[in-house]
């Protein structure tokens, strides 16, 4: 078994935590650990909700790959940090040499 990268958590840990900022002024949406009354609920949505980050991570990181590899050039030149395109979001991923990035 692959071993788990320590930071992984920390940076898990901070989107949680930003999430959890942003909820007290937005609606609820779609965040894990609500919608539940109690553990028996939440045990039967487990594999909904795993499926449903699971894709929309999937598609998040689809379409920053795809504009990277559109861009690539352009986004990795040293002296040319344009930002990218991509509805302004953050991009965010594992570069060829295994390291994680984001821009």
């Amino acid at each position: 078994m692959k071993e788990i990268d320590d930071n992984f958590y920390k940076r898990a840990d901070d989107h949680i935590n930003l999430s959890n900022e942003q909820l007290k002024s937005e609606s609820r949406g779609m965040v894990s650990a609500c919608g539940w009354n109690n553990r028996e609920e939440m045990s039967i949505a487990k594999e909904k909700t795993l499926e449903y980050f699971v894709d929309e991570y999937w598609k998040m990181l689809s379409e920053n790959l795809d504009d990277y590899i559109e861009n690539f050039e352009t986004y990795m030149k040293p002296n040319n940090k344009k930002k990218s395109t991509t509805n302004n979001k953050t991009h965010a991923g594992i570069n060829g040499t295994g390291k994680f990035f984001a821009t």
